[in-house]
């Protein structure tokens, strides 16, 4: 009754994955991937947007920087006494536009955009200085924004603040859309 074969070897467990469990790891897989290409696109669009903000804010800070230089018009300073100069009242009011101004987008302009020096000796009216200032500030807008398709700035004042505000509009395809409309604001006052 007794043979001299060995006993059986134990039974061994199945390793390895079944072709349902790889297509469930793959499709997890997959969603992962695709969570992180979205992040990647999402957070190049704000880098993109953080770079135009930056360009309009050092646009405005131009048009900011002379409209500081040129506070009070000039035919009044030379009109008033020296006791009066000393402390004059800023005003900025003189930059004021009536409504929205629109600016021709780079791609509308056929000829280059020279941006001139307000301050030569050639500028010496209080118009011919703010008329210089703004068609600097709009040539620097639509050299900052190349891909806007609307470019526009409105410049308002009260009492004590004048305010620069500048909107923009670009796409990212030709579908009006997917059209992103941009806003900034900055304000100029004592």
């Amino acid at each position: 009754m007794f043979s001299n074969r060995p006993p059986l070897p134990p039974r061994r467990v199945m390793r390895g994955s079944t072709l349902l469990e790889v297509m469930v790891s793959v499709f997890i897989m997959a969603f992962g991937i695709m969570a992180l290409m979205l992040a990647q696109i999402k957070s190049v669009s704000n880098v993109r947007e953080a770079e135009m903000q930056t360009r309009v804010a050092q646009v405005v800070q131009n048009l900011m920087s002379g409209m500081l230089n040129t506070p009070v018009p000039f035919n009044t300073v030379a009109a008033a006494s020296a006791a009066a100069v000393s402390s004059p009242s800023l005003s900025y009011a003189n930059y004021k536009t009536s409504g929205w101004q629109n600016v021709a987008p780079l791609s509308d302009v056929s000829t280059p955009n020279n941006i001139a020096d307000c301050g030569d000796n050639q500028v010496k009216t209080d118009a011919a200085i703010k008329a210089c200032y703004t068609r600097n500030f709009a040539l620097e807008l639509a050299n900052a924004l190349p891909n806007a398709k609307q470019i526009r700035y409105q410049i308002t004042s009260n009492a004590n603040t004048t305010t620069v505000s500048v909107q923009w509009t670009e796409s990212d395809s030709g579908n009006a859309a997917d059209d992103y409309t941009f806003n900034y604001s900055a304000v100029v006052g004592d």
